[in-house]
């Protein structure tokens, strides 16, 4: 596993437009915590009930699903909504 990758969370989730505004924002960050995961690794398989945000703040994330890619940066904000499109 390569070296740790640390960002300021508070800052950084204040550029995301879906969450800049939220209020608690601060509490927010401070639950938050950052990884890295290793080429071709699976963060999660489809069908799978999510429980976290995940955002990726560098490197490269392909989500598939039935073999069509779906996403890129941002994934998990269903889990957020209670799991509802």
């Amino acid at each position: 596993m390569s070296s740790e990758i640390v960002i300021n969370t508070l800052d950084y989730l204040k550029k995301i437009d879906f969450l800049k505004n939220l209020s608690g924002l601060e509490d927010l960050s401070k639950t938050c915590k950052q990884g890295l995961y290793p080429k071709d690794s699976f963060l999660f398989k489809e069908n799978e009930v999510g429980e976290n945000l995940i955002i990726v703040t560098s490197g490269h994330l392909d989500i598939f699903k039935e073999n069509r890619l779906i996403a890129k940066r941002s994934i998990g904000e269903m889990a957020l909504l209670g799991n509802q499109i």
